[in-house]
């Protein structure tokens, strides 16, 4: 059936083609069923809302009515408004459950409806009264089917037990896999309606439920059922302060940004959710950071956090939580990183910042040539290779760079007269100093400098004995490389 949203205009009591007491009298049968059995049993709030539908089918004026579509339509948005009329007059549970059900099978979502019927939200404080009462005796327990298998029963184990040592990455290891397995961290229909509605009815009030409700799980509810913008809201408000839900309003975002990618709005509000947690939850911090270090939204999000922190404060996190990989998988995303640093900072502290992370990258492949266990035949760029390029691009000038290439070019004509534990040893050894060669030649490259001793030193390199023998068994990245330096 087309939404009713898509009507040229919205109904009005004048408009409506039957008289309210006459409808009135058709609901008086739903009443037999409990309002507790309304709110509790998903089943049998559809099938009141397939009585409903039933009613208004069969209703007399129905059958002589043309078109019948539109009439139909007609007649189901008077219905809607009276149940809204009710629920709003007298604060009435049980049709503000008529309405959600009836709204719901005719695609109108939850905080869409008093827009749609043109109330005014400042006449609905009954009905938001009662909605906040349902919402805050509800206990929303996590528990395990009767036939779950022994792997879930332990995962829902290692979760709860997660949750209450404050343990992030346990926590959400069972609710991912609840998302993975098609089940969700979901709740049934008429509770998640009530969140929606009552987000957009009155958005003080929610905040004062939020608050209330401690439980992990329990939040991650709330905040996944709520519209978007509800979300950027909460992530902007300071009374927001527990720190499981600015976790969970920050997976959220990343969740959002793996499927459509990410907006400047979503990049201020991951700031802000990061901002708030390293201010009032520093371990959650610390633990969000390591939990999302692939996300880019992230990555850019910290990048200009780590801006406004002291350089020591800034490597330190990202020596804990970030560290040199020696796998360039996560290169976009510190590339990110290093972009909204830069938009943030100013030059003495760009470098001064890519300094340390330098002197980080010389540790780590010190450490690589020592690990006998480490073995290497490519270029060792890892993650942070584009902090390297600029730290040479924006410490050297054409002279230095010119010195510098010319060093390592000669370290690299000693490795055939120097003694080495095994010809993997001899590889690894190489390919080390070949890196720090190539890095140098991009931020060569990138000054568009024209050295001669430059040129003659890419001659000699297509030349020397090492790396004609190298290049035998296929150097990579060598036409690239003597590229860069011609």
């Amino acid at each position: 059936m087309e939404s009713l949203m898509n009507q040229p205009r919205p109904l009005r009591a004048q408009s409506w083609p039957a008289r309210p007491n006459q409808l009135e009298k058709l609901f008086g049968q739903l009443k037999s069923v409990p309002v507790d059995q309304l709110l509790q049993d998903p089943e049998a709030g559809w099938h009141t809302c397939n009585c409903i539908r039933e009613m208004i089918v069969n209703w007399r004026y129905f059958r002589t009515a043309p078109p019948r579509q539109l009439y139909y339509q007609q007649l189901t948005s008077q219905v809607a408004y009276i149940f809204w009329r009710k629920a709003l007059a007298a604060g009435s549970l049980r049709y503000t459950i008529y309405l959600l059900l009836l709204t719901a099978y005719l695609e109108i979502k939850p905080e869409e409806i008093p827009r749609y019927l043109k109330v005014p939200r400042q006449k609905a404080y009954k009905l938001v009264h009662v909605v906040s009462k349902v919402l805050l005796a509800t206990k929303f327990d996590l528990n395990a089917a009767f036939d779950a298998p022994g792997h879930e029963l332990r995962l829902l184990q290692t979760g709860q037990q997660a949750v209450a040592r404050l343990q992030v990455k346990q926590a959400y290891q069972l609710l991912d896999a609840m998302d993975r397995g098609g089940r969700g961290v979901r709740i049934h229909f008429p509770m998640s309606a009530f969140i929606r509605l009552l987000s957009v009815l009155d958005y003080q009030q929610f905040v004062k439920v939020l608050q209330q409700q401690q439980d992990p799980f329990a939040l991650a509810i709330y905040l996944r059922e709520l519209p978007t913008d509800i979300r950027y809201r909460l992530g902007a408000d300071a009374r927001v302060d527990n720190p499981w839900a600015l976790f969970e309003l920050l997976h959220k975002l990343v969740a959002t940004e793996m499927r459509a990618g990410h907006s400047t709005v979503e990049q201020a509000s991951a700031l802000a959710l990061l901002t708030r947690l390293r201010k009032l939850h520093p371990d959650f911090f610390r633990q969000a950071v390591n939990y999302f270090y692939t996300s880019r939204l992230v990555n850019i999000a910290l990048g200009y956090l780590l801006a406004t922190w002291p350089i020591t404060d800034a490597v330190a996190l990202l020596k804990a939580s970030l560290p040199i990989d020696r796998y360039k998988v996560m290169m976009p995303a510190r590339t990110e990183l290093l972009l909204a640093y830069d938009q943030q900072a100013g030059a003495p502290q760009v470098l001064h910042f890519l300094t340390e992370v330098f002197t980080a990258w010389e540790a780590f492949l010190d450490q690589f040539q020592q690990d006998k266990t480490m073995h290497l035949s490519d270029v060792l760029e890892t993650d942070y290779w584009i902090y390297i390029i600029n730290y040479y691009r924006l410490s050297y000038d054409q002279k230095a760079l010119a010195r510098e290439l010319t060093a390592v070019f000669t370290r690299i004509q000693w490795l055939k007269s120097e003694w080495h534990a095994s010809k993997t040893a001899f590889i690894k050894t190489f390919y080390l100093h070949y890196t720090k060669l190539y890095a140098l030649s991009f931020a060569y490259q990138q000054q568009q400098n024209t050295v001669p001793a430059v040129q003659q030193l890419a001659n000699d390199i297509e030349s020397d004995i090492v790396f004609v023998t190298r290049n035998m068994h296929g150097i990579d990245h060598f036409a690239e490389l003597l590229s860069n330096l011609r």
